[in-house]
């Protein structure tokens, strides 16, 4: 397994585990009705805040848990950093790939509030389309890095 592939994977174990902490959290925070107040929209961009921060925070310290637990499993202590044409190939892919479900996503969203949703619901959307572009993303560059070319 290539250095880039342990990344991904830990990228992608860690937006999973963060999004589903978030909208466990957030659906109780619906149900209670806290967003339907004035200060409402204030809560969610609050929300988003403490959800982008922990997500750079899960990454980085389950990328180190991580390769350091793969070093000694594997006795392998100095992975390979080099980045070739094929990386920056499959990087590109997946960039792309999360590009078009986010911009796909923000499209809904932007519908959605043609349609006379609330701003929150509007804000959940544009949030899911970030997840499920990141995921993505991250699965069409693991894919293309298991497929090898």
């Amino acid at each position: 397994m290539t250095y880039q592939e342990k990344n991904i994977i830990v990228s992608l174990t860690a937006t999973i585990l963060v999004f589903s902490i978030f909208f466990a959290r957030l659906s109780g925070m619906c149900q209670d009705g806290l967003f339907d107040g004035p200060d409402g929209l204030r809560l969610i961009g609050k929300s988003i805040l403490i959800l982008m921060a922990a997500n750079v925070a899960a990454t980085v310290i389950l990328t180190i848990v991580f390769n350091i637990v793969f070093a000694i499993a594997t006795g392998d202590p100095k992975p390979s950093f080099v980045v070739d044409e094929r990386d920056k190939q499959f990087e590109l892919r997946g960039l792309q790939t999360m590009l078009y479900v986010t911009g796909a996503g923000f499209l809904l969203a932007m519908i959605a509030l043609t349609a006379g949703w609330a701003a929150y619901q509007v804000f959940l959307v544009i949030i899911i389309s970030f997840a499920l572009g990141d995921v993505t993303g991250n699965l069409v560059r693991l894919f293309l890095y298991r497929r090898g070319y």
